[in-house]
């Protein structure tokens, strides 16, 4: 997995990038496979003036499949940071979670579960002696 960080307008540059590097990479790390790439940027809307306007962005790039993209805005780097690396690996695991529902054939289009014993017993209604007629 690559990850990219890109900051603007926040100080002290280096220790974030490093403190975000972190926090994402451990969020992330059980889907170290499935992942292409990770691109976060940061960026401080207001500059100066203060407020809640730490923006963060987020690009996961799976290996197949779209891009999972999460936006979030906090004036607190440390908390936003935390809750978008908590979202993304729950949107992760989610969207993997219905990729291998698919590939596992466990679901028909509407998303309803096929139980393998309500296919038998219709089945069987269908070729009961009672039906014979």
């Amino acid at each position: 997995m690559q990850l990219s960080v890109r900051l603007s307008g926040i100080k002290n540059s280096h220790f974030r990038r490093d403190n975000c590097t972190t926090i994402l990479r451990d969020a992330l790390q059980r889907f170290g496979r499935r992942l292409r790439q990770v691109n976060l940027y940061l960026e401080d809307v207001n500059g100066p003036r203060g407020g809640i306007d730490k923006q963060c962005r987020c690009v996961l790039h799976l290996n197949r499949g779209a891009p999972i993209v999460i936006r979030d805005t906090d004036g607190n780097l440390n908390k936003l940071m935390h809750r978008v690396a908590s979202r993304a690996s729950h949107a992760l695991s989610r969207e993997l979670d219905r990729c291998q529902k698919r590939l596992n054939g466990r679901h028909n289009r509407r998303g309803v579960r096929q139980d393998p014993s309500s296919e038998m017993s219709d089945n069987s209604a269908l070729n009961s002696p009672a039906n014979a007629n």
